[in-house]
């Protein structure tokens, strides 16, 4: 056999090294491959969770204590030779919700050739959940046992306490573990007790993840304790728990001596004004948070005001979320003048916060003086085509911003064209939100035309807007000419076979869109077939959403077959599940 030199198996696997599918099957060319290539291919074992063969693998990693919960399930282990390599030694990161489809993969029948779909994934997952989660939480015991260089850690709706508890006791004198998400994890006092006193001591942890854990005041002002005190945590996310007025004064409070955290998620905890006053008087003190998402907390216009003052004085924040919170015209009228003045702001959302037409004309007046902002939400605020017009005039203007989203805002038609115009003489922005907007064929037409020419814009949403065939039928060719759109979203158009042939033709020519969205239409089996026979030749296209689209599980399967050859495209949207 000719011996390669190291220089032939690096090149091969710098071409493979993203494809795990084709690296496994080529894992035993020669010792020194194996030896390099393995530990590669299990530091994050989330990427392959789906191939069944590996979930296979992990169950044999399963020692006495952890099979033990497995006996009365009424499901065959594996029982396959002692493996060659300790695998999960080089595990680095463990998502649990891949894990998850891993395990529902490998229940399903042994003989079929591809991994189930999402409506058959749901199905069994519902079937079989509780069996689902008790083999989740032996695998992930067994990870916690044989894992020594674990960094990235996501653990989600674990069922076995047993699990958090052996979990905290290695976080005491743990040194990896960078990255730690609790999310959906129903944790006691007790166990936030442990955690917030890890907090003092550890210098490795970085980033925590809390959302949606049930936790109340007495659990906030623990942990608040702890991040006063914490030196290393640099992101936090405690979103979706009961805090409270209490919880978000305790935080606040911890802002005040915290010199390293600098993301902070505390949306949707029922704050109230209250608590978005503690919040801003921590903002005009603390000089290291550049990340604060408050959204849906109820700050109410009052709310909206305190926390502008707060970023006259404030010289670090650079991301601020506001969504949903009923700040109305006035709260939104005075975070418009911070923009006037504020030289740090970057990124702003303040969406779903009845801003009327006023709103948009106030943030429009601002975005002509601003030199900072790169970002800004302004979705759901019935701006109407008046609010858009005076948008519209300001990208004429602004060379800074980036990123704008104006969904569901009721611009209509003109507003489309207002701002389809605006698009021809602005050249800095890169992604544009217009979903949900009625802007019918008019609209649709006027901004698909634009991108015949406009070289600068790669995102753009116009799901949910009536545009029709023939709408669809200038952007399809827009498509074929323009070179900078990566990502499309068409969604809920009413898209039906015609729509499909169409731009199934604009695919063939197209060579930049790598996401087309095409989810909640009426393709049918025809349409998407159509799609995915244009698929077998198209290698930029690496996401593609057809859930909703009228065709039964069966002709998903044959869709399916039709594109698997096509190693670029990750189809991991509900319509094909994960192949």
């Amino acid at each position: 056999m000719i011996e390669l030199p190291d220089k032939c198996f690096s090149k091969i696997f710098n071409n493979l090294h993203n494809h795990y599918k084709f690296l496994f099957s080529c894992l035993f060319v020669n010792r020194q491959w194996c030896k390099n290539v393995i530990p590669i291919l299990w530091s994050e074992p989330s990427l392959y969770f789906k191939d069944r063969n590996l979930i296979r693998i992990y169950l044999l990693s399963l020692n006495d204590e952890e099979k033990a919960p497995l006996i009365s399930l009424n499901i065959s282990l594996p029982q396959n030779p002692k493996l060659s390599f300790e695998y999960t030694t080089y595990t680095k990161a463990i998502n649990c919700q891949g894990l998850e489809n891993g395990i529902v993969n490998w229940l399903s029948i042994e003989d079929e050739e591809e991994p189930c779909n999402f409506g058959d994934y749901y199905n069994k997952y519902t079937a079989s959940k509780d069996t689902i989660q008790t083999i989740k939480s032996s695998l992930i015991a067994m990870f916690l046992r044989t894992s020594k260089e674990i960094e990235d850690l996501r653990i989600y709706e674990v069922i076995d306490n047993k699990i958090i508890r052996s979990l905290i006791e290695i976080l005491y004198n743990n040194t990896s573990i960078t990255s730690l998400d609790l999310s959906h994890v129903e944790l006691n006092f007790e166990d936030v007790y442990a955690l917030a006193t890890i907090l003092y001591t550890n210098s490795i942890l970085t980033s925590l993840q809390l959302y949606n854990c049930k936790l109340g005041p007495e659990e906030a002002e623990i942990l608040a304790l702890a991040i006063g005190e914490n030196t290393t945590l640099s992101s936090l996310n405690l979103s979706f728990n009961e805090f409270g007025y209490k919880g978000a004064k305790a935080f606040a409070e911890a802002l005040y001596k915290n010199t390293t955290l600098t993301c902070l998620d505390f949306g949707y905890n029922q704050i109230g004004l209250e608590g978005g006053i503690e919040f801003a008087e921590a903002l005009s003190k603390n000089v290291s948070l550049t990340s604060l998402r408050l959204c849906g907390n109820h700050l109410g216009s009052r709310g909206g005001k305190v926390l502008a003052k707060a970023l006259y004085t404030n010289t670090t924040l650079n991301s601020l979320n506001l969504y949903n919170n009923q700040l109305g015209f006035e709260g939104g009228n005075e975070l418009a003048k911070v923009l006037y003045k504020n030289i740090t702001l970057t990124f702003l959302n303040i969406g779903n916060n009845q801003l009327s037409f006023k709103g948009g004309k106030v943030f429009a007046e601002a975005l002509c003086k601003n030199v900072a902002l790169t970002s800004l939400d302004l979705s759901y605020n019935e701006l109407s085509y008046k609010g858009g017009k005076e948008l519209a005039k300001a990208l004429c203007k602004n060379s800074v911003l980036t990123s704008l989203c104006l969904d569901g805002n009721n611009l209509g038609s003109e507003g489309g064209k207002t701002l389809a115009d605006a698009l021809r003489e602005n050249s800095t922005l890169t992604s544009l939100g217009l979903g949900h907007n009625k802007l019918g064929f008019e609209g649709g037409k006027a901004l698909a035309e634009v991108l015949f020419k406009n070289n600068t814009l790669t995102s753009l949403n116009l799901g949910n807007n009536q545009l029709e065939l023939e709408g669809i039928k200038i952007l399809a060719n827009a498509l074929c000419k323009n070179i900078t759109l990566t990502s499309l979203n068409l969604c809920n158009n009413q898209l039906g076979l015609m729509e499909g042939e169409v731009l199934a033709y604009s695919l063939y020519k197209n060579t930049t869109l790598t996401t087309l969205n095409l989810s909640s239409n009426k393709l049918g089996f025809e349409g998407v077939k159509i799609l995915a026979e244009v698929l077998r030749k198209n290698n930029t296209l690496v996401s593609l959403k057809l859930d909703d689209n009228h065709i039964h599980s069966k002709e998903k399967k044959i869709v399916a077959k039709l594109v698997y050859k096509n190693i670029a495209l990750r189809l991991w949207d509900k319509f094909f599940g994960k192949l």
